[in-house]
Order: C-alpha cells, then sequence, then structure tokens
C-alpha cells in the first residue's frame, strides 16, 4: 500500500475511533426528580445500608432502591420528561438512569420488585433511546407510550397498555451456584415422563409485543398468557384515573 494511502487509513480509523469514544462519553448518569408525594416514601442510597425519607424535589440517581409505604403515592419526573408513578406498597430500584442533552437519546431501567407503577415515556426522547421495566419475569421495553404494570407477591405480573405500543422479553435467568460434586455412584435408568398440557417454547417466548388498549399476564414462573382487550380495571379505577389526570396535566403544561 502506497504510504500516502496508508497515512489516510490510518487516520480515517483514528477519526472512526474518536468519534465513537466521544459519543460514548456524552451517555451520562442523569437522574430522577420527586414531583408528586402523599404520605411517606423511603430511599437507600447505592452503596448506603440506612434508608431516609424522601421528599419532594428531592433527587434520586442510578442504584437508589425506592420503597413507598402504606397509603402513599409518588411521582418521579427524569430529564428527559418521561414520568413514573408508584402505588402504595411498592419497591423499586432505579437500575438505569442515562442520557446525552445533545442527541435527546436517554436509556433508563427501572427494576419493579412489587408493587404498582404508571409509566408515560417521553415523545422527546430519539432512536435509540430505552425506557425499560424489569421484573423477575420479564422485561417490558417502549419509547413515547403510557402503560402501567403491576408485580404481585406471589411474583405475578400484568402488564397494560393504554397508549402505543412496548416490547415484553423474557427477564434473564440467574444462573444458580454450582452443586457441590458428591462421589461416583449408581443412577436409575431414564424414565419416560408425560408431556405437559402446554408447553411454551422458546419460539413462543422470545418476544410479544402488546398494542394499545391491550393486556398481558405472566406467570410467576414467567409464562405469558393471552393477549386480551383491556375491558375492566377490577377495584383499580380510581388509581387509573389519577395518572390519566395527572398525565392530562402533563400533556397541557408542555
Amino acid at each position: 500500500m502506497p504510504k500516502g494511502l496508508k497515512l489516510l487509513f490510518v487516520s480515517i480509523v483514528l477519526l472512526a475511533i474518536g468519534t465513537a469514544w466521544a459519543e460514548e462519553d456524552q451517555i451520562q448518569a442523569r437522574s430522577a426528580t420527586v414531583t408528586f408525594l402523599r404520605g411517606r416514601a423511603e430511599a437507600r442510597r447505592a452503596g448506603l445500608p440506612s434508608w431516609e425519607a424522601v421528599s419532594l424535589k428531592m433527587v434520586l440517581r442510578e442504584g437508589d432502591r425506592v420503597r413507598t409505604l402504606q397509603g402513599a403515592r409518588l411521582e418521579l419526573t427524569l430529564e428527559d420528561r418521561s414520568v413514573m408513578r408508584f402505588a402504595e406498597s411498592t419497591t423499586f430500584v432505579l437500575v438505569q438512569v442515562r442520557g446525552d442533552y445533545r442527541s435527546r437519546v436517554s436509556h433508563s431501567r427501572i427494576s419493579l420488585l412489587l408493587g404498582k407503577i404508571w409509566a408515560n415515556v417521553s415523545k422527546l426522547i430519539a432512536p435509540p433511546s430505552t425506557f425499560e421495566i424489569q421484573t423477575q419475569t420479564a422485561i417490558a421495553g417502549t419509547r413515547s407510550t403510557i402503560y402501567r404494570l403491576s408485580v404481585f407477591a406471589d411474583r405475578s405480573t400484568m402488564i397494560k397498555v393504554y397508549e402505543g405500543s412496548i416490547k415484553i422479553v423474557p427477564a434473564p435467568k440467574q444462573i444458580p451456584p454450582p452443586a457441590e460434586v458428591s462421589p461416583p455412584h449408581e443412577v436409575a435408568g431414564p424414565v419416560e415422563v408425560s408431556p405437559p398440557a402446554h408447553e411454551v417454547t422458546m419460539e413462543e417466548w422470545i418476544e410479544i409485543v402488546i398494542g394499545a388498549m391491550e393486556q398481558i399476564s405472566i406467570s410467576p414462573q414467567g409464562i405469558p398468557g393471552r393477549q386480551e382487550r383491556i375491558v375492566s380495571e377490577a377495584g383499580e379505577e380510581e388509581w387509573v384515573a389519577w395518572n390519566q389526570e395527572r398525565d392530562k396535566a402533563i400533556r397541557y403544561s408542555h
């Protein structure tokens, strides 16, 4: 290769690497601000053992764990204007809150351990932004959507979409620690086992897309139910109406 052409090639490679590094550096840790609080909620800062009371306008960051007590409601607003609201007796972790002001790209992930969340994901964020809510059995990801998710005490999950659509994938399986190795011993031969009534294959449960005014439940074992139309809120009418009123106020304020 001629020397001049070689220098040009090296310059192009270095420019590409520098651009990639610059873009990576622009995605920085961001925060979530408490914009509504009724009742009592507590936060445990990342890396700290003790809980502290949550207050209005308090700033929360990656790794913070939050719990709402009985009768409480909490609203967090991200820097990209996405809004999350949490009902009473809810526990969650801000796993990822990152973004870039210039490109309007943001990446947010919330781990919902127990309780209810309502998410109004901002229309201002741009591809390849991500907004994900993770439970022990599934991850619901979206952009520019309004949806809610509930995790019950038995680890089952209910997801309902009101605007837009979301993509649901199985949560990564936790790898158990290796079992203790025992000395060699004789084992019984193979035994034929009757198949289950319906076995969910990997092809069936790799990705599910839920559209507006649809819902789906996921069992404690991580098996999704049927997609259905939302026909009833089953005792949660006040929770839904309150969130919709809050959403309406946000829409008018922007």
